[in-house]
């Protein structure tokens, strides 16, 4: 485990937190008289409604699964048992449930309930959350009843018997996204191919087959199975205030699930803490992918969020993590310090890494430089990278479209300027390119859309995984490479065209970007088709221009 060091602004304020939540001996052995002697003193502190949020956000490698476990040992250390707490990690989750394994924007809300609820009852808490079970139980019983209704009805209303072909679930679903706050009626005319009629007839059927509660639940089932786990939660923190952290978060962030799990949260009362770690920013509102985000700060009151984007390390903390992680090796000095810093970015995953390799004897001149390959070896600077993009696109590996997630970011990678027509071409997209990137964003907040670009820690560690030999020659990136000559060859003889000059059409802008990305894609293809493209080319420029 590496040393953890820096964040104290984040732990003070952790601190402070638990220091308003904790229980004296008093409160917690004679709580009558306490509370007696509370009231007589006037000074009763009103409990907090709306439990506390901590929301911790940042790109891969910035140290969130690092801090969420340290906060999760200061409970442990410095408050124990005066609170319950219990780390879930999303990551280790998915690798065990099928359910998180279909790709990001394919989870489902109530699956992730599911999971929570499973998680808190191996934990001994099962008791509390009686009524979320009789909820999951009563919800197939009312499904069992709306199918039997519907094989029962009459045969001669083709309208309700198409829709009927879809079964309780199905029209359950369609129900809900009729009744939700991000759908409208044209959205199930069009994509679910059910006219308004016919839906309102379904609607109408269903809510005489089922009791209104029935009908509640089979309607909102999310709600309200989100509701009995928040009140689960209550009557769990009656005793003791609990901590819930949740790591790798981005996982399952999807507006649908977070807005679900909102739910818990809102109904979990004041004695509970939450810790979300992730890589977006789910704290402010805006715009998302092509819908609007609804941000905690919309559905909570200000003094109960904390959210906190956190930062790189910066020359005295990497010097200071060198220090504890390779005790025996000599201290960095401050030329090598900031040597690290420019090479690391100061992101405290490849710092850790770096310093990994210092302590086994790497020099740090081998971990930060590019130094020439032994064939069949791996440098020090080559395995850092590595690891560290790894950890960047980790989710992208496991993603249901991984294959065209990586597309789009080697994409953006190897380009050498933003260029939205040359982007099109490298992916074949000929129309609906912002929508694509969105949703990458959406899952990956790396990407910048409006930019058409990467995020430039994640840009430039990728650029040198990429230009390793094994991987530069892949047929996906050479495939890339391809797609962007044939499309800028071309272009160059069109943008030329009428130019008769050759000093004028190289002084042309557009043109000289144009040939600059060319002789770019041909050395990524390879060294030697960089050359006989570029050689050629500066002969011809420095005729006009020997400066």
């Amino acid at each position: 485990m590496p040393p953890f060091l820096g964040r104290t602004e984040e732990q003070a304020q952790f601190r402070r937190v638990l220091d308003e939540y904790k229980t004296n001996w008093a409160q917690k052995n004679l709580p009558t008289f306490t509370n007696a002697l509370t009231k007589w003193s006037g000074k009763a502190k009103t409990a907090p409604e709306k439990p506390y949020i901590f929301l911790f956000y940042g790109a891969g490698g910035m140290g969130k699964t690092t801090l969420t476990r340290r906060l999760a040992s200061l409970i442990d250390t410095e408050y124990a048992h005066q609170f319950q707490h219990f780390l879930l990690d999303w990551e280790d989750k998915q690798k065990l449930n099928i359910a998180l394994q279909v790709g990001h924007d394919h989870i489902e809300s109530d699956k992730i309930l599911d999971v929570l609820h499973d998680a808190l009852t191996k934990a001994g808490w099962g008791k509390y959350f009686d009524d979320y079970g009789k909820q999951r139980k009563q919800l197939s019983d009312i499904e069992a009843k709306v199918d039997k209704a519907l094989s029962g009805q009459p045969s001669d209303n083709a309208m309700l018997n198409e829709v009927a072909k879809r079964g309780a679930q199905g029209i359950a679903f369609i129900i809900r996204r009729s009744t939700g706050l991000e759908a409208a009626s044209k959205d199930i005319e069009s994509v679910l191919k059910i006219s308004a009629e016919a839906l309102s007839q379904t609607r109408q059927f269903v809510q005489r087959a089922l009791e209104t509660q029935e009908y509640d639940l089979y309607a909102n089932p999310n709600e309200r199975l989100a509701e009995a786990l928040g009140k689960g939660l209550t009557k769990l923190t009656q005793q003791k205030p609990l901590v819930l952290l949740f790591d790798t978060y981005e996982i399952i962030d999807r507006p649908e699930c977070d807005y679900t799990l909102r739910h818990v949260m809102g109904h979990s009362g004041g004695r509970v803490l939450w810790v979300v770690s992730g890589r977006s920013n789910l704290a402010d509102s805006g715009q998302l992918g092509g819908g609007y985000f609804r941000g905690y700060k919309r559905d909570f009151p200000e003094d109960r969020v904390y959210a906190k984007q956190l930062s790189e390390f910066g020359i005295d903390e990497i010097q200071k993590h060198f220090a504890a992680v390779a005790p025996q090796q000599t201290e960095l000095t401050d030329e090598q310090a900031d040597a690290m810093s420019r090479f690391s970015l100061g992101i405290p995953f490849v710092v850790n890494q770096a310093a990994v390799m210092y302590r086994d004897g790497k020099p740090v001149e081998e971990i930060v430089e590019p130094v020439q390959r032994e064939l069949g070896k791996t440098t020090a600077r080559d395995a850092v990278i590595k690891a560290t993009c790894e950890r960047f696109l980790v989710h992208c590996f496991s993603a249901k479209d991984r294959a065209q997630d990586l597309q789009a970011i080697y994409a953006l990678a190897l380009m050498r300027r933003p260029n939205a027509e040359l982007l099109r071409e490298m992916l074949e997209v000929t129309d609906g390119l912002e929508r694509r990137l969105q949703t990458l964003r959406e899952r990956y907040s790396f990407i910048l859309v409006d930019e058409l670009r990467l995020d430039e820690k994640l840009a430039n560690f990728l650029r040198d995984y990429l230009l390793n030999p094994m991987r530069r020659t892949e047929r996906d990136v050479q495939t890339l490479n391809k797609r962007a000559i044939a499309w800028l060859e071309p272009q160059l003889k069109t943008w030329g065209q009428g130019i008769e000059d050759t000093a004028e059409k190289l002084t042309e802008e557009r043109i000289a970007e144009g040939r600059l990305d060319l002789a770019h894609h041909y050395f990524w293809q390879s060294e030697d088709a960089g050359w006989q493209y570029l050689v050629p080319r500066f002969i011809e420029g420095w005729q006009y221009d020997r400066a």
